[in-house]
């Protein structure tokens, strides 16, 4: 149960299934192609499945995931730590001038 919504093992799957495939075909950056088309397939497929109590659900998961990249982005960042690069990367062209052009 999600959200007061019981959800059989059978339709989560397929739930999920659906999901997954529509965030594969959809392109990047579509705000919720996938969660609309989740929402109104299981509605349509499946007997007794509500399309707005399913969209809710399908909404929680989105953010969980937003969320989930987020942390995870922020630690992939803190980890690789660009600052240094950049910092060496200054370092090494103060030591080491490009040289003059001399084609010209």
């Amino acid at each position: 149960s999600i959200l007061g919504q019981a959800l059989p093992l059978d339709h989560a799957v397929l739930a999920g299934s659906v999901y997954f495939l529509i965030g594969v075909i959809a392109p990047a950056g579509q705000v919720g192609v996938r969660e609309v088309g989740t929402a109104a397939l299981l509605g349509r497929l499946l007997p007794g499945v509500n399309f707005e109590p399913v969209l809710v659900v399908v909404a929680l998961i989105s953010v969980a995931e937003l969320l989930t990249l987020v942390v995870a982005g922020a630690a992939g960042l803190a980890w690789l730590r660009p600052d240094r690069a950049m910092r060496l990367r200054r370092q090494s062209a103060a030591i080491n001038p490009p040289a003059p052009n001399e084609s010209a």
